[in-house]
């Protein structure tokens, strides 16, 4: 009998373990994901510098970043989640997000990168 419970509950894990997630009816298109998430990434940078001595609270601007792409915060956590369940996809979204981040940087940035990558780690 003991053996059945542990089995059957073996059983149950692998079912768990490869159930995928379900599309969200209202998943936000991954176009907009990388936008959304790249102006937090900007936001919480900004806020790292302090360049701006009246910006909002972090929560706040996570708010007004997604009522600028017409998103609500439960849309949101139901796209963040379908994403990041499969690690290649979200990796390649992160990837977008950066190449986007660096689009916009002046090109003396990118010199100043270029010569990061020269250094040994230590020195980085």
């Amino acid at each position: 009998m003991k053996k059945l419970i542990i089995y059957s509950l073996m059983f149950f894990a692998f079912l768990a373990c490869n159930k995928e997630m379900e599309k969200p009816k209202d998943l936000i298109l991954r176009e907009t994901m990388v936008s959304i998430l790249k102006d937090v990434y900007v936001f919480k940078q900004v806020k790292n510098y302090r360049v701006a001595k009246d910006l909002p609270a972090e929560e706040e601007a996570n708010v007004e970043v997604l009522r600028k792409h017409n998103v609500s915060l439960d849309q949101f956590k139901r796209s963040y989640q379908y994403y990041i369940i499969d690690n290649a996809a979200y990796d390649v979204l992160l990837d977008e997000v950066k190449k986007e981040l660096e689009a916009e940087l002046p090109p003396e940035a990118l010199e100043i990168k270029e010569v990061d990558k020269t250094l040994p780690p230590s020195a980085q």
